[in-house]
């Protein structure tokens, strides 16, 4: 390969890794939209001193998480709970995906040697992706982020 091939190369994976992010983002929000239907979970209990002590039953888990991860020390249980619930819904949103969808998201997220990893631990490097961005959008977004996508 010349420099210019390598270089090609590498401005086409990131422009796949790129796109990949945007995808893996809406993938995300999707997610905190469905918890948004859910009831509040309460995984911190009061340890953030939630502000609407006898109303938590009109929030959603959405709230909840929007809540709690804003906050500078976040339980590890917190954590814990919310990444299992944020991991069982992408594996249900990853198990809707094209074809075409699964093997790009495979290729953007798995870029080495994909043929030397199971599909099982492929679909495990989505949901994991998916995972760590919903935890970003929280991080980096308010809750009307989902009013607006």
């Amino acid at each position: 390969m010349t420099v210019e091939d390598t270089e090609a190369v590498s401005h086409l994976r990131q422009v796949i890794q790129d796109f990949a992010d945007e995808i893996i983002f809406a993938h995300a929000v999707e997610i905190l939209k469905v918890f948004t239907r859910r009831p509040f979970l309460n995984i911190t209990g009061d340890y953030f001193h939630w502000p609407y002590a006898g109303e938590k039953s009109r929030f959603s888990f959405s709230d909840e998480i929007f809540w709690v991860m804003k906050h500078e020390h976040v339980p590890e249980l917190a954590i814990w709970g919310y990444q299992s619930e944020i991991n069982a819904e992408a594996h249900r949103l990853v198990r809707r995906l094209s074809d075409a969808e699964e093997r790009f998201l495979i290729e953007a997220c798995w870029p080495e040697d994909i043929r030397s990893q199971t599909h099982p631990q492929m679909i495990d490097t989505i949901v994991a992706a998916i995972q760590r961005k919903v935890f970003a959008v929280v991080r980096d977004h308010d809750a009307e982020i989902l009013e607006s996508e």
